[in-house]
């Protein structure tokens, strides 16, 4: 699509979508609206070639033009099929977690508007706002979409306004479209603001595909955790003793994090484990370590004591993307704690960590011998440790295993 100052979205050729809709200001990438209405008619004489032209003769599987009207997150994982569908529907407690996408823990479901429709049997929304309205009953009515399974449009919130390219499928057994890749506009309607939090992870080249991993930097080594990471004294103490064994040590941290737990009793995506240029693999593209500690799970125990098949959906991604990095990955299970009735909600935590990596190339310790007999801060009872304490931990980590015999020419032992 031309850049040029005359541009409108007449040029998008969405059909009955630009008689709500006013003539677009053009900018890169961006196009606000005004309030005058533009007909039908004319905006089907000024379609565009370089744009989709419509031939279902043929065949349903041509490429064809959808803009984004609503974006749903999905709770429950995605099933393999329609029938463990109809299974899980019935009773989702009879589900085993083998009959899951387990690589796809979480999804998006959209409403979109597709090109074809042209029709006076289709009357679009007048505004893509998330405030109730007559609005909202339209974009009900327009047709369910869905991702394409295995490209970096799964995982991704894809906001309203934004144009994809469509094809129909067969995710449930029914015919559904399915977005295959970003056309490369986006749109500002009435009733959102622009979003372009997703280009990170979606728009190189359309069909994104994570970089590729680069060769390791023998003897980097990058530890990712929480607010017991954030501990200055904790850090400082392993980047020292891990420095005199000639390992450069690079951390990132963020309190209240875990694998599926952002905040104590909320869920949330801190990491975006699933964002190939997110704030996880972003840093570890750059620093490309040889070896990977993750202190993670201690926030997942309020939530996620009593879910170990969703906690275990997530944790095997975690595994499997970090493995894929080509890089030695420890995990160190929550630290112990004295508050009252929290530390028994950690250990289920634990046993899920422990009993779910054993099955990868995943090496689990326990935090628990390391953190035993800590002092905890006088403001903050059973959790945080005092700066002495977290010296006497990070000590206790280098003279047993990994650290004590990590090295840069050789895997440390077990």
């Amino acid at each position: 699509m031309s850049r040029g100052k005359k541009t409108s979205l007449l040029d998008i050729k969405f059909g009955e979508l630009n008689s709500s809709y006013l003539e677009a200001e053009n900018a890169p990438n961006q196009h606000s609206l005004s309030h005058r209405r533009t007909s039908i008619s004319s905006a089907w004489r000024a379609a565009r070639s370089d744009w989709y032209t419509p031939d279902l003769n043929v065949g349903l599987d041509s490429p064809a033009y959808a803009l984004i009207l609503r974006s749903t997150q999905q709770k429950r994982p995605l099933m393999t099929n329609s029938v463990q569908l109809l299974k899980a529907n019935f009773n989702s407690t009879s589900v085993n977690e083998e009959v899951l996408v387990t690589e796809v823990p979480k999804y998006y479901t959209y409403k979109v508007w597709p090109l074809e429709y042209n029709s006076a049997a289709h009357e679009p929304p007048k505004s893509l706002s998330e405030v109730k309205g007559m609005h909202q009953g339209r974009i009900n009515m327009a047709p369910d979409a869905f991702a394409e399974m295995g490209s970096s449009l799964e995982g991704v919130s894809l906001p309203p306004g934004l144009v994809c390219e469509y094809r129909y499928g067969n995710k449930y057994g029914i015919d559904t479209i399915v977005l295959t890749k970003v056309a490369g506009e986006q749109f500002q309607f009435q009733g959102v603001k622009i979003d372009d939090s997703w280009k990170g992870a979606v728009l190189q080249t359309h069909m994104n595909v994570p970089p590729a991993p680069q060769a390791i930097i023998p003897g980097n080594l990058m530890l990712i955790g929480d607010s017991q990471t954030s501990s200055v004294t904790f850090r400082s103490t392993l980047k020292a003793g891990l420095k005199a064994k000639g390992i450069t040590m690079h951390a990132q941290w963020k309190s209240g994090t875990g694998v599926l737990a952002w905040g104590q009793k909320s869920e949330g995506d801190y990491w975006e484990i699933e964002n190939p240029y997110g704030k996880l693999f972003s840093e570890v593209n750059n620093f490309r370590p040889e070896h990977i500690i993750i202190e993670l799970g201690g926030n997942d125990s309020r939530v996620y004591f009593k879910k170990e098949s969703a906690y275990g959906i997530r944790l095997r991604l975690w595994a499997k993307l970090l493995i894929a990095t080509g890089a030695k990955i420890y995990w160190f299970g929550p630290s112990f704690s004295t508050q009252t009735g929290y530390d028994p909600l950690r250990q289920k935590i634990r046993d899920f960590q422990r009993n779910i990596f054993s099955n990868t190339s995943v090496t689990w310790y326990d935090m628990v011998p390391h953190t035993t007999g800590l002092t905890y801060q006088a403001n903050d009872p059973g959790v945080h440790f005092d700066q002495s304490s977290y010296k006497t931990w990070a000590e206790r980590l280098l003279a047993a295993a990994p650290l004590a015999n990590i090295s840069h020419t050789a895997a440390p032992s077990a």
